[in-house]
């Protein structure tokens, strides 16, 4: 019980902030061996006036996975599954959540029934079978292999994949996003980082992609305790791994990362001399204004009022605020989170109010969230000697680009090892959108927009080539 807890505490602590004023998402997990339900399924959790995008998998064997892509939790471990015939239950129970699910299997191929939650809220769920995603009919031509490297005593794990063992070569590290992820950062069946590496290798590069702590086979330590800092102390380790490493050139590593990755990645350049870096959709502000104008551009791709969203923006800015102070008042925190969610539309009385303002009290007031809410990566972006790739897509609603783009322009044109590009259309996960908003990213297929691989791949082996 007290295990289920930490762990998911530890899933929102760094991707609380993006859905502050949604409901509390449905996080549950399991082991589970029946036929009838192996496979992978999605679907949604209904209740009160919510609906909420959830994803599972049943392996043959080994541990069921639930995924709450609109909460950025992915790889949630089922912890009870009863199955009799075509029924199934499973349920997760956490000193502060308890969730049962009661479900019917159809025709093998949905599954569908009623859940309850701690504090009275009921609702139904349906989950459909996934369709099967396309064969990767190329041909594998690269090696991978099984690493481990610590930071002090902890132990995170991860791919290094070589276009061959017979000599050396450049090499590329992927850092990862807000969230714990594993090393293919799969995210609404697009496995960003997996899908990613295939051309980096076709144009000769050795890529390394690691879990997260807390995610895959890395472990977790205590995840309530640390920042974007320490997040850059495991890519260090990373690093120097590769540096070590009999088939990767020392001298030509370099490093790339996605979102808050990218701020990771420039931290990391701080106390390393990585061969160059790529920046994709990395925040260039202080991340109190990426959040700000992240939630401004979330909640009118929702159409919300006008009323509605300076609402939205103004708990916010108290909360940042106060945060942002060396000593927060916690209950001033937890006032406005109350505050922010009786204002809400919903059908909650004050015992629940107070649950789960208590419950998101615990993200914001975690040392992850208060660093980024007051950390400026133009410290460490102003500071970069190497030749750095600053890419955003113009449809970005999570790294707006008309707010972090001109500041990376401003660098560009002080820095000569700075280039600037922009793909048009493109949302945060560089897939060719409509809108960018992160309900869209499930529907799109799980493909990045054209030219984009090409872009960054030519423009690594233009700086490896050029330093030959």
């Amino acid at each position: 019980m007290k295990e289920a807890g930490s762990m998911l505490r530890r899933f929102m602590v760094r991707h609380f902030w993006i859905f502050l004023f949604t409901l509390i998402a449905i996080l549950f997990s399991g082991n589970i061996s029946f036929a009838q339900v192996t496979g992978k399924w999605q679907g949604h959790i209904s209740s009160v006036n919510q609906r909420i995008y959830i994803e599972v998998e049943f392996p043959d064997n080994g541990d069921a996975r639930l995924h709450v892509p609109d909460q950025n939790a992915y790889n949630l471990t089922v912890d009870t599954i009863i199955s009799r015939g075509r029924s199934i239950i499973f349920r997760v129970d956490t000193q502060r959540i308890n969730m049962h699910f009661d479900g019917t299997v159809f025709r093998e191929d949905s599954i569908a029934g009623g859940y309850s939650q701690a504090g009275g809220i009921m609702g139904r769920f349906s989950l459909t079978r996934a369709p099967d995603g396309e064969d990767d009919l190329e041909e594998v031509f690269w090696i991978d292999q099984s690493v481990d490297f610590f930071t002090d005593t902890l132990r995170l794990a991860g791919t290094l994949s070589l276009p061959d063992t017979t000599s050396r070569h450049p090499a590329i590290i992927f850092i990862s996003g807000s969230g714990q992820h594993t090393r293919d950062v799969n995210i609404f069946g697009f496995s960003i980082f997996k899908t990613l590496a295939r051309p980096f290798l076709e144009a000769g590069f050795a890529v390394l992609r690691y879990d997260d702590r807390g995610a895959g086979d890395s472990e977790a330590g205590d995840l309530f305790r640390v920042d974007s800092r320490d997040f850059a102390r495991d890519a260090r380790s990373a690093y120097q791994l590769l540096k070590q490493h009999p088939n990767v050139d020392p001298d030509q590593i370099g490093v790339l990362g996605h979102s808050e990755g990218g701020l990771i990645a420039s931290l990391l350049a701080e106390k390393e001399a990585p061969a160059f870096l790529i920046l994709m959709a990395a925040p260039a502000v202080q991340g109190d204004r990426v959040l700000m104008t992240q939630t401004r551009a979330i909640l009118r791709a929702q159409n919300l009022r006008s009323d509605q969203i300076q609402q939205a923006l103004n708990y916010n800015r108290a909360i940042y605020d106060e945060l942002m102070k060396p000593n927060p008042d916690s209950v001033q925190v937890y006032e406005i989170l109350y505050d922010a969610i009786s204002s809400q539309s919903l059908v909650l009385d004050s015992a629940r109010f107070s649950q789960r303002a208590k419950l998101e009290m615990e993200g914001v007031m975690t040392q992850w969230f208060r660093f980024f809410v007051s950390y400026d990566p133009r410290e460490s972006l102003e500071q970069i000697q190497v030749p750095a790739l600053a890419v955003f897509g113009s449809k970005d609603l999570q790294i707006v680009p008309e707010v972090n783009k001109p500041v990376m322009d401003t660098l560009a044109s002080q820095n000569q090892n700075f280039t600037i590009m922009e793909f048009q259309g493109a949302n945060h996960l560089f897939q060719e959108a409509k809108t960018g908003s992160v309900q869209e990213y499930r529907s799109l297929p799980p493909r990045f927009i054209n030219g984009f691989t090409e872009a960054l791949t030519q423009w690594a082996q233009s700086v490896v080539f050029e330093k030959e």
